[in-house]
């Protein structure tokens, strides 16, 4: 008499997002755009916002002054690297420190690739203006993004 044991064999499958340019929005609202590299392993150019006109972006919590927003665009300067790697499971992760006129701060990036046309993710932004030191934090901002 012979017995055979199946034991099912958990088998990983790398989560691939389609390449080229992406687009959607976040919850409060406003524009966020990237692209995903051919490789599928980077996407860079993380912009949120647009120039406009008008310009438009996140508005803040603290902030009340009508016309008021932030906004980013994250390119390569001077060298400096903006490619944003996306892991095996499709997960992405970024922290970026920030330099405007009026304030300096930090975005911290989260986000996955629920499928190879949809991903999800958060933004948090800490800012600090550069006249009177006030801090201002964004809290969570969800975000959603399809590629055509």
């Amino acid at each position: 008499m012979s017995c055979a044991l199946l034991v099912p064999v958990a088998v990983a499958i790398a989560m691939q997002p389609s390449d080229g340019r992406w687009t959607g929005s976040t919850s409060r609202p406003a524009a966020v755009h990237f692209r995903v590299l051919s490789d599928r392993q980077m996407l860079r150019h993380f912009k949120v916002g647009s120039d406009g006109p008008p310009p438009t972006g996140m508005r803040l919590r603290c902030s009340s002054a009508q016309g008021d927003y932030i906004d980013a665009e994250f390119v390569a300067r001077k060298g400096g690297a903006d490619a944003i790697p996306v892991d095996s499971n499709g997960h992405f992760r970024a922290r970026y420190d920030t330099s405007g006129k009026i304030s300096k701060g930090t975005l911290r990036i989260t986000g996955r690739f629920k499928s190879k046309h949809h991903a999800v993710g958060t933004l948090s932004w800490k800012v600090k203006t550069r006249k009177g030191n006030h801090t201002c934090k964004s809290g969570p901002v969800h975000f959603t993004a399809k590629s055509p």
